[in-house]
């Protein structure tokens, strides 16, 4: 499809037997300008289809899937909910060169376990030039519109930071302290995630992260390790005597690998405790598609090609055949068909 064109769509009903109804032909008009072809996360305005918990974008056909794993609860109904959420798009080919998307930080390539984040996009002389609000299902909103250092959308998130106290501000006057930095050696340092969760009442949820890769601070990765609502009355074994609601637990990572979710303890009594297994350091099984070039080399009766990309060497056999006879003459052994080695 290109821009600034009108197709027409037919649409031809059948039942059960077959029997066709009567063809429908309905234009559709392309825009003239050009859309972001990666969609992430579930947004509200969004179309989607799934059957089992999985969310398919109908216009960018980003997978998306969230597994809701605790909901920490506050006074006067205040509450916000954790969830494991994946989302397919994590790559695009930029000029024939692949450009990841998404990051490993603990939970898998992909996989993010967060209330939500923002992130700063800087300018070419350091200054910001607009900042990225994430929320729990990993759907990404630029805040563009700046007024007088308040930043918000025009993108259906109703949603405004203020960079000069980092905190983030919701349209019901809840907001959140962003007073996690990721930083040292994690792959989305710069990121920003909430400490604090308030409501116009003062109730809050707290909080706390585990120190990222190369440092020795707390508050400094996305990776959660105790949350504290107002349920919260038992000391955590891992909060210097602070009374939590939640801890969470991860393996000890390597040189290469992060630490990796391993648990959550349940202190209030609801039940949302978990076991987790993660064997780190697989390969991924998918690649970026990327340009390159092909050239074909003749050998036998085998046509063979290899396929050169940057990074990616796929080398595969065809042998051709007619109805009767192979290109060499021999004949074709009954029930065979053309062959692909690969």
């Amino acid at each position: 499809m290109l821009a600034g064109n009108t197709y027409y769509y037919t649409i031809t009903p059948y039942d059960f037997h077959g029997n066709a109804g009567p063809a429908i032909s309905e234009p559709a008009s392309t825009g003239t300008g050009t859309v972001d072809g990666r969609r992430v996360g579930q947004r509200p305005t969004g179309s989607y289809w799934g059957g089992a918990g999985e969310q398919i974008d109908l216009m960018s056909g980003n997978l998306s899937y969230t597994l809701p794993l605790v909901t920490a609860v506050g006074r006067a109904g205040l509450k916000a909910t954790f969830a494991l959420a994946y989302n397919s798009q994590n790559w695009r080919v930029v000029t024939g060169y692949p450009r990841i998307l998404s990051a490993d930080t603990g939970f898998g390539f992909g996989w993010q376990f967060m209330l939500g984040a923002i992130t700063a996009i800087y300018t070419g002389n350091g200054t910001v030039a607009y900042y990225i609000f994430t929320d729990a299902t990993g759907a990404q909103y630029n805040l563009t519109l700046n007024n007088s250092g308040v930043w918000s959308s025009n993108q259906s998130t109703y949603v405004w930071y203020k960079g000069d106290t980092n905190t983030l501000y919701f349209r019901n006057g809840t907001f959140w302290v962003m007073g996690c930095v990721s930083a040292g050696g994690e792959q989305d340092a710069g990121t920003l995630y909430p400490t604090i969760v308030e409501d116009t009442n003062g109730n809050q949820i707290i909080i706390t992260y585990m120190a990222g890769s190369g440092v020795n601070w707390n508050n400094s990765s996305s990776r959660i390790t105790m949350i504290e609502d107002a349920r919260a009355t038992i000391p955590c074994p891992n909060g210097a005597g602070v009374p939590c609601s939640y801890t969470i637990s991860y393996i000890p990572g390597t040189a290469t690998t992060p630490p990796y979710l391993s648990g959550i303890v349940n202190y209030v009594n609801t039940g949302e405790s978990y076991t987790v297994s993660v064997t780190p350091g697989q390969p991924l099984w998918a690649r970026p598609r990327q340009r390159g070039f092909c050239e074909f080399r003749h050998g036998g009766d085998a046509g063979e090609r290899a396929i050169h990309r940057p990074g990616l060497l796929l080398e595969f056999q065809l042998r051709l055949y007619d109805r009767r006879r192979r290109l060499d003459g021999s004949p074709i052994p009954p029930g065979r068909i053309p062959e692909l080695d690969v």
